[in-house]
C-alpha cells in the first residue's frame, strides 16, 4: 500500500513539474493524456494517472518484438504490417516490418489494441476503445500510404539520392533512432509534445498551415523555394501538403504519396479522373476545353494532353525548374522520360523539342 501511494505521488509531483516547466506543451495538455484530465475525445472516464497508458516505473514488457523499451506498459502489436514501397528508394535496408519506436506508436495507432489496455491483458477502467478507421489518427496494418519507417537515413542514402540532404545538416529537432540512424515515427513526431494543437500532430517543426519546415529538413527539392507552387498565396501555407499526403495516401499513388490520383508516369488515354491533384487547382475549363481550345490559357494543352497523352510532368515539373524567373512562371521544363532532347525559350516562348513523332528541334513551336 505504502509503495502504490508512493508512486501516486512521484507521478503527480513529475506531471507538475513538468507542466511547471513546460507549460501548454506539457503532454497532460495533449491528446496523448488519455486520463479523465485529457483534452481529447478518447480518453478514460476514472483513470487520473497520465503516463500509466504508455509507461511504467516497474515489470515493463519485455516481448522481444520492442527493440527500444522506455519502460514501456503496453501490449506488443502482432499484427503483420504491408510495408511502404518504392522501385527508386535507396535506402540500404529498405522498410519492412516496422521496428523501435514505430512499434510502439503503431500499438495504438493501428487499432488493434484498446488504448488502455496494459501489458498481461490488464484493462485499465473507463477507457475500452480503440482508434477506428474514421479518426485521422488511425494508421491500420496498410502502411503502403504513409511515410516509410524503420529504414537507415545515412551519409550513403544522401549520397546516392541528391534530392536528401545530408544527415549532418538536419536540425536537431528532427531525431533519427539512436544506433541504427533509422527514420521512425518519432523522427517527425514527438509523443509527448504537440507545440499547437489541434493542427500540430505533434510535429518536431511546423508542417501544416505554417509553410513545410519539417518536409523540407530532409527532402531537397531543386527550385521548390521560388517556383509558384511554393509561393502562391493558395498554396504557401499548406507547401508540400498541398499534393502530398505523408499519412494516407491515395491508393493508386502510394510511392510519391499524393492526396489525390495523378497518373504521371507513362502516356495514356485523358480522363479527369486520372488528374484530380492538378485539378484541384486548376480548373479543367482553362486549360483542357474540347470545345474551345483556341479560348484556354494554352490552347496546345488538348493536343499534347488529350490527343496524345501526354500527362502534366512531361512540360511542368511540380517541384520546380532550374531556372527561377518570371519568364518560367509556368514551370516549362521538359522531363527527360518523355522529351528525349529539347529547350524551352522563355523570351520567345518557344519549344524546340523531340518527344513524340514530329520533331521540333528545327521548326520550334511558339505559345
Amino acid at each position: 500500500m505504502k509503495a502504490t501511494v508512493a508512486i501516486l505521488l512521484l507521478e503527480t509531483a513529475f506531471l507538475a513539474l513538468g507542466q511547471a516547466a513546460y507549460g501548454s506543451s506539457s503532454v497532460v495538455n495533449t491528446k496523448h493524456n488519455l486520463s479523465v484530465s485529457g483534452p481529447g475525445e478518447l480518453k478514460s472516464t476514472v483513470e487520473t494517472r497520465v503516463c500509466i497508458f504508455c509507461h511504467t516505473p516497474h515489470h515493463a514488457n519485455e516481448d522481444k518484438r520492442l527493440e527500444v523499451n522506455p519502460l514501456w506498459s503496453r501490449e506488443a502489436s502482432s499484427v503483420t504490417y504491408d510495408p511502404y514501397f518504392s522501385e527508386t528508394m535507396q535506402a540500404t535496408t529498405k522498410p519492412g516490418q516496422p521496428t523501435g519506436t514505430s512499434r510502439l506508436c503503431l500499438s495504438c495507432h493501428d487499432g488493434s489494441i484498446a488504448l488502455g489496455m496494459l501489458k498481461g491483458n490488464y484493462q485499465l477502467p473507463g477507457i475500452t476503445s480503440r482508434i477506428t478507421p474514421d479518426r485521422s489518427s488511425y494508421i491500420g496494418s496498410d502502411l503502403r500510404n504513409d511515410h516509410p519507417v524503420s529504414f537507415p537515413y545515412d551519409s550513403m542514402l544522401s549520397t546516392k539520392d541528391l534530392e536528401l540532404n545530408a544527415p549532418s545538416t538536419l536540425p536537431p529537432e528532427i531525431r533519427l533512432e539512436r544506433n541504427t540512424n533509422f527514420v521512425q515515427c518519432t523522427t517527425c513526431h514527438n509523443p509527448h509534445k504537440d507545440p499547437s494543437p489541434p493542427n500540430s500532430k505533434f510535429l518536431v517543426l511546423p508542417n501544416y498551415k505554417n509553410g513545410t519546415q519539417l518536409c523540407i529538413a530532409c527532402h531537397n527539392k531543386s527550385g521548390w523555394s521560388a517556383n509558384v507552387h511554393s509561393t502562391a498565396d493558395a498554396t504557401k501555407l499548406d507547401g508540400c501538403e498541398i499534393c502530398h499526403k505523408p499519412h494516407g495516401a491515395n491508393g493508386v499513388n502510394y510511392a510519391p504519396l499524393l492526396g489525390n490520383r495523378y497518373e504521371y508516369r507513362t502516356q495514356h488515354q485523358y480522363d479527369a479522373g486520372g488528374y484530380s491533384l492538378c485539378l484541384r487547382c486548376h480548373a479543367e475549363a482553362d486549360i483542357l476545353d474540347p470545345l474551345h481550345p483556341e479560348k484556354t490559357k494554352f490552347p496546345k494543352h488538348y493536343s499534347h494532353v488529350v490527343t496524345q497523352g501526354y500527362p502534366c510532368i512531361a512540360c511542368h515539373p511540380s517541384h520546380g525548374v532550374t531556372i527561377n524567373d518570371a519568364a518560367h512562371a509556368h514551370l516549362v521544363e521538359f522531363s527527360s522520360i518523355f522529351v528525349t532532347s529539347g529547350t524551352y525559350d522563355s523570351v520567345t516562348k518557344s519549344c524546340n523539342v523531340t518527344c513524340h513523332p514530329t520533331t521540333h528541334l528545327t521548326n520550334p513551336k511558339y505559345y
